[in-house]
């Protein structure tokens, strides 16, 4: 299994999630995928949409 797809513009972020699952699968890891690389961009900006939600549930957590 690679972490690739043929077509760049189809399905890129979910052929990641299912390749570190793939890795995981049977063990009893808890486990998230967020895509961090690709940006969301709004009115010509990127957003940091990935980054920013992975470091607000840190802090969450770190909270508990």
């Amino acid at each position: 299994m690679r972490n690739s797809v043929k077509n760049r513009s189809n399905a890129q972020t979910i052929c990641a999630a299912e390749f570190v699952h793939w890795h995981l699968d049977g063990t009893k890891a808890r486990w998230g995928h967020v895509d961090l690389a690709f940006p969301a961009f709004r009115n010509h900006r990127a957003t940091g949409f990935g980054v920013a939600m992975f470091v607000d549930a840190v802090r969450r957590l770190g909270k508990r």
